[in-house]
């Protein structure tokens, strides 16, 4: 609903006194509508966020099993790389994962094609599914690889989500 952040420095410095100029000059305080979009919102993310990761998770673990998934990124995985980094850094791995598909850029286009209930957009952290095939949305000088697809895991019911993937990769 609302994008909003902050800067925080730890001493008054120069770079802190140039921050503070364009605040002053270019603005910095939000309306109050976005105040009341970011109260609300911060309200339920603790249980929102804690939800969508046990979802993300549960997705990983699925696909890390699928015959037509060559590799999962997910950092709750106990065979990803960062997996000690991530438990001595994290207190969740997040809800955003992503999948390496066997036969290339064409198998994640049919692949996205054949989800019902993900939504094919770029973006993360909303409360509904997304799904995106990176590589193209960057363009020919991208470095993302064309087999990767990446998932931002939302509010929905994770079985059917689940399922919903499954189906999807089936027909691919």
């Amino acid at each position: 609903d609302v994008l909003g952040g902050g800067i925080v420095v730890r001493t008054a410095t120069d770079y802190s006194a140039r921050i503070r100029q364009v605040q002053q000059l270019v603005g910095g305080v939000p309306s109050p509508f976005d105040c009341y979009l970011t109260l609300r919102g911060i309200r339920s993310l603790v249980p929102r966020y804690r939800q969508q990761c046990a979802s993300a998770q549960h997705i990983a673990e699925v696909l890390a099993t699928h015959p037509a998934v060559a590799r999962v990124n997910y950092p709750g995985l106990a065979t990803h790389p960062d997996y000690a980094l991530f438990q001595r850094q994290q207190y969740l791995p997040g809800a955003i994962l992503s999948v390496h598909l066997h036969g290339g850029a064409e198998k994640c286009f049919r692949f996205i094609d054949n989800c019902t209930l993900w939504v094919c957009a770029t973006s993360v952290g909303g409360t509904e599914s997304l799904i995106e095939h990176r590589a193209s949305t960057e363009g020919e000088t991208s470095p993302t690889p064309p087999d990767l697809v990446r998932l931002s895991v939302g509010l929905e019911d994770h079985a059917a989500l689940v399922a919903d993937l499954c189906q999807a990769l089936e027909r691919v």
